[in-house]
């Protein structure tokens, strides 16, 4: 489970430390390997869910709460998506890759109509009419050779012709081709063919004729690629899961593998669907993320470090509130248990000073008196006021529910007038 370990017998962590494929997982960061004693081994979950299989072995790594990638998968736009080139098993299309071929038209959508760059394609031609730029030396050699009259020059034409372009077609392609299938709604599947028209100018002999493999790795390149902006990093991680043609389920039964797999990120997809419901809940106010600000934390000196917060709340340019989203519960049990132990005795966690002094700067950089931190919990949903900070900063917390995030933000802000009107 994400964010849980679990012991291996012998023959598990033998055929781990046999497994290359194992260990580029681990440098990823999506599961790690460590000794727990002699002999003992464990496998560790982290931020992430997903499933691959290396070294013939499959790592699943899943919710800890049931229903929780359900829940916040209405927030997901890509950037929370990480594709590696490992195999993985082959399932049906489900409501999480549904969901993402349907932002997948949304981001080609905008990188169509704001981010494609045109660029001149060259080629050389000659005739009666200089059509383009002279080409004097070869223009010489046709007077020479009796052609008085005709002119060589380089013909320009503007053309959007990027390996990102090419990804993208690939995937609207087969979503239009699988769209029945996959029981996309209609206006997804309108939007990609017209998306497709768009960008039909790439569809040459080598499109034509190029392998879903030869796709997939234009898209590793552009992952390599620190030149790339991060929009079109997600969008063509986004157009790699409809060229994979498979589903997120990770209990689902795979009928054969494919050479990709995909991994989200539960603690972006938590703080994105906290930002997104509280737009929702706060109709009156602004809600963005804190790196627009961008405040100093100090003035005055040479340290330039600039403080983020996750959620800033404004309205008519004035900050009401600063809030951070932390995906990790305020109760825990006593010490870290194995997959089949129970907790004999639970006790509440109080929030982490670390997080509190955080988010006290982040609130008196932008010159607000309130703060909150939202944590998320597998129990009950709870909060509380832990009163006015030295920093005149009235704070408060919460822990909600991910798989009841806009019944129990609302009351989050009801039960403590968090935003004042």
């Amino acid at each position: 489970m994400e964010r849980h370990r679990r012991q291996l017998d012998v023959k598990e962590w033998q055929a781990i430390e046999a497994a290359e494929g194992f260990w580029r997982l681990s440098d990823a960061g999506y599961v790690s390997y460590r000794r727990a004693g002699t002999d003992r081994f464990e496998i560790v979950g982290h931020k992430y869910v997903g499933r691959a299989r290396v070294g013939g072995i499959e790592i699943q790594v899943r919710e800890k709460v049931p229903g929780t990638l359900l829940s916040l998968i209405g927030a997901a736009t890509g950037a929370e998506l990480r594709i590696e080139k490992a195999e993985s098993p082959a399932t049906e299309f489900d409501v999480v890759s549904r969901h993402l071929l349907t932002e997948f038209t949304r981001a080609a959508g905008r990188y169509v109509s704001d981010r494609r760059v045109a660029r001149y394609r060259y080629r050389r031609a000659s005739g009666s009419v200089l059509a383009g730029r002279l080409d004097m030396p070869a223009t010489m050699r046709l007077h020479a050779a009796g052609r008085l009259g005709i002119f060589a020059y380089r013909e320009g034409a503007v053309v959007r012709d990027e390996p990102l372009d090419r990804l993208v077609l690939a995937g609207l392609d087969e979503l239009d081709r699988a769209a029945r299938v996959l029981r996309l709604d209609p206006s997804t599947v309108y939007d990609a063919r017209w998306l497709a028209g768009a960008l039909s100018e790439v569809r040459d002999q080598a499109f034509v004729t190029s392998s879903a493999a030869t796709f997939l790795s234009l898209g590793d390149d552009i992952e390599r690629d620190s030149s790339m902006l991060s929009d079109d990093v997600d969008l063509a991680r986004l157009a790699a899961v409809a060229l994979l043609h498979r589903g997120f389920e990770p209990n689902l039964p795979g009928h054969s593998d494919v050479p990709r797999a995909w991994f989200l990120d539960l603690e972006t997809l938590f703080e994105q669907a906290v930002r997104e419901t509280l737009r929702e809940l706060l109709k009156s106010h602004e809600v963005d993320r804190g790196e627009s600000y961008g405040r100093r934390m100090f003035t005055g000196g040479s340290d330039a470090s600039r403080t983020n917060p996750d959620i800033v709340v404004h309205r008519e340019g004035v900050v009401r509130a600063a809030g951070d989203v932390k995906y990790k519960s305020l109760t825990a049990a006593l010490g870290e248990l194995s997959d089949n132990e129970k907790a004999a005795t639970q006790r509440p966690k109080k929030e982490g000073r670390p997080d509190l002094y955080q988010m006290l700067v982040h609130a008196a950089s932008l010159d607000t008196d309130r703060a909150f931190l939202v944590y998320a919990g597998d129990g009950a949903y709870s909060s509380r006021y832990l009163g006015r900070s030295a920093t005149g900063c009235r704070t408060w917390t919460a822990q909600v529910r991910p798989t009841h995030l806009t019944e129990d933000l609302a009351r989050f802000i009801e039960e403590c007038e968090l935003i004042r009107q």
